[in-house]
């Protein structure tokens, strides 16, 4: 489109003559029922319409790429429209690893090599997972991902076109990132931090949670927005609580205006908070 996002391709094949044109270009011709449009929301990829039905994708929060949930939408054989919710499980630089539907069962897992590549997939009820790093689409006919901008080739760890912001992206205008558990680049332009927000587990709280007036109630908010800015005041090897104890969280705290906050969180093997629970609070 205007904004040079790709909004359709198709499936082609060369023409009988199976030769050049006069112009140079193959003899090509859509395969019927083979076309796939492609609906944008500023840079993410919103829906994607089938010949069979369309696929619908919500996103971890407006600022991510990590998708959260696809909805699957289609019309069976007495012509009735049916609808799925599925799930996406993805590691802690968003890539998805899992698919399950709404019961919790498991459609879709797959392996990664080093780069980003599916090197190996087990699809047990024909589920649509094409989503690679983050913002990157994996196009089946040729192996590349679509990575907005550009594509990008997980064989190599390489765009396979220059930069089109040149020097201001890398000084190597192919280049992706030098580690990709470390960084993402969703627009195929520029290597940035990944940034995954911690995921919120559910749980119930023994002590107050709910805000006493306006400032504890702001403070609340952004320290749910910013979990990772709180101090471990008690190591997950500390912890005594039997709701917590041996299960890996640490407990934290934020100070903010005179507000003190309390919550738990766990980490990964780099340091990276990757659950949060039990804002309370002190």
């Amino acid at each position: 489109d205007a904004l040079d996002r790709r909004i359709a391709k198709e499936q082609v094949e060369v023409g009988e003559e199976h030769r050049p044109a006069a112009d140079g270009k193959g003899r090509l011709k859509t395969v019927p029922g083979n076309r796939i449009e492609f609906v944008w929301d500023g840079s993410h990829l919103l829906q994607e319409i089938h010949p069979h039905g369309s696929y619908t994708y919500v996103y971890t929060d407006q600022d991510s790429y990590e998708p959260l949930a696809q909805i699957c939408e289609w019309e069976d054989e007495a012509g009735e429209t049916r609808r799925q919710v599925n799930y996406f499980h993805c590691d802690q630089i968003g890539l998805p690893r899992e698919m399950t539907d709404g019961e919790g069962r498991l459609l879709w897992f797959g392996n990664y090599g080093g780069w980003g590549k599916l090197t190996e997939e087990t699809n047990i009820a024909n589920a649509h997972q094409p989503f690679r790093l983050q913002n990157q689409y994996c196009d089946g006919e040729t192996g590349l991902h679509y990575n907005f901008f550009r594509y990008y080739d997980p064989h190599s760890g390489r765009f396979v076109t220059q930069d089109p912001i040149g020097l201001l992206g890398d000084e190597n205008f192919y280049t992706f990132a030098s580690n990709v558990q470390e960084w993402i680049d969703p627009l195929g332009l520029k290597k940035k931090a990944s940034s995954r927000k911690p995921k919120f587990v559910s749980t119930k709280s023994t002590g107050r949670t709910k805000p006493r007036n306006a400032l504890e109630s702001k403070i609340m908010d952004q320290v749910k927005k910013r979990p990772e800015k709180g101090n471990v005041i008690i190591r997950a090897d500390q912890i005594g609580d039997r709701c917590y104890a041996g299960k890996g969280w640490n407990k934290m705290e934020q100070k903010i205006d005179g507000v003190t906050i309390h919550y738990m969180a766990k980490f990964d093997k780099a340091g990276k908070m990757t659950h949060v629970t039990d804002f309370k609070f002190k």
